[in-house]
C-alpha cells in the first residue's frame, strides 16, 4: 500500500472513532448486552466525469446493501468538499460513510455472489482510492 493511502486511511479511521463511534464495547462483534455492533464502510474513489455511468451500479448496490446488510450512509462528501481540519488529505474524489449492522453483516454482503455481479457495474468506471471497513460501537 502507498505510505500516503496507508496514513490517510489511519487518519481517517482516527477521526471516525473519535467523532462517530462513541462508547466501549466488549468484543469486535457484540455490546455487553451481547447485541450486535455497527461495522462502517469508508470509501474513497475517484468517479468518471459523466455522473450518469455509475447510475446502474448505484441503483443496484444501495437498494441490496439495505436488504442485506442494512446499509445506511451517514456521509458523503463530492471531489473537493473534504473539510480537512488537521493533517492532510490529497485524496482525489469523493469519500462516503455507510453504516452497516455489523461487521459479519458486511463482509458477507461484500463477499457475496449477488454483490459480486453489481460490482461488475463499476469495473472500469470508477478509480478505487481506498474501502475499508472498521466495526463501530453502539
Amino acid at each position: 500500500m502507498n505510505p500516503t493511502i496507508g496514513y490517510t486511511v489511519a487518519a481517517i479511521t482516527g477521526v471516525l472513532i473519535g467523532f462517530i463511534l462513541r462508547g466501549q464495547a466488549s468484543s469486535p462483534e457484540t455490546t455487553t448486552a451481547g447485541t450486535e455492533r455497527p461495522a462502517y464502510l469508508i470509501v474513497s474513489v475517484v468517479e468518471p466525469d459523466d455522473p450518469t455511468l455509475m447510475q446502474p451500479y448505484q441503483e443496484a448496490s444501495g437498494p441490496l446493501g439495505r436488504e442485506m446488510a442494512g446499509a445506511q450512509p451517514l456521509g458523503f462528501a463530492a471531489p473537493g468538499e473534504v473539510e480537512v481540519l488537521e493533517g492532510n488529505w490529497d485524496m482525489p474524489g469523493l469519500l462516503l460513510v455507510e453504516q452497516f449492522t455489523s461487521m459479519d453483516a458486511l463482509k458477507s454482503y461484500w463477499s457475496s455472489p449477488e454483490y459480486t455481479e453489481v460490482k461488475k457495474l463499476r469495473d472500469g468506471l470508477a478509480e478505487v482510492n481506498f474501502i475499508v471497513a472498521i466495526d463501530g460501537v453502539p
